[in-house]
């Protein structure tokens, strides 16, 4: 029985990080609700994570290991799936790198 997976949704009250909604949330490019507080507490952090010579070298591997990989010929469905859960991830932590950077 292969039934069709609906997307969860979180209510916009309901906030990752916690706290009261005081403000319209802002849906980030991840797709979760969160006040642009949070949006810029998250960034900042990516930042902070991944600063350095050790965080650059790791952003290079992520990226080269899903942005910059091709798919063999013949990949199944579910091959195709998982690069794609991996490109989506990466490009997640990269942008969150970025704006914490540009302080956004």
């Amino acid at each position: 029985m292969n039934e069709e997976r609906k997307p969860v949704s979180m209510p916009a009250t309901v906030l990752p990080f916690g706290g009261k909604l005081k403000s319209p949330p802002v849906v980030g490019f991840d797709g979760i609700a969160r006040t642009a507080e949070q949006e810029k507490q998250l960034n900042s952090l990516f930042a902070a994570t991944f600063s350095g010579p050790s965080g650059e070298r790791v952003l290079d591997y992520l990226e080269a290991i899903s942005l910059r990989t091709v798919a063999p010929l013949g990949a199944t469905g579910d091959q195709l799936h998982y690069r794609e859960g991996m490109r989506f991830m990466a490009s997640i932590i990269l942008e969150r790198v970025r704006k914490g950077r540009a302080k956004e």
